[in-house]
């Protein structure tokens, strides 16, 4: 899959997934649903290799 994004517009992406799964996983403590953390840092990772 390829997405096109301006630097800003990942910025937003970041920020609109950080805060997702904060609100998903944030009060589950231990209870953690995996795939969203593995999604997010799937996310961040692509920004660090994308520079």
């Amino acid at each position: 899959m390829e997405l096109k994004l301006t630097k800003k517009q990942f910025r937003y992406l970041l920020d609109l997934v950080y805060a997702g799964n904060w609100v998903i996983n944030s009060i589950r403590g231990d209870d953690r649903i995996a795939e969203y953390d593995d999604v997010e840092s799937r996310v961040f990772a692509a920004g660090l290799q994308a520079g």
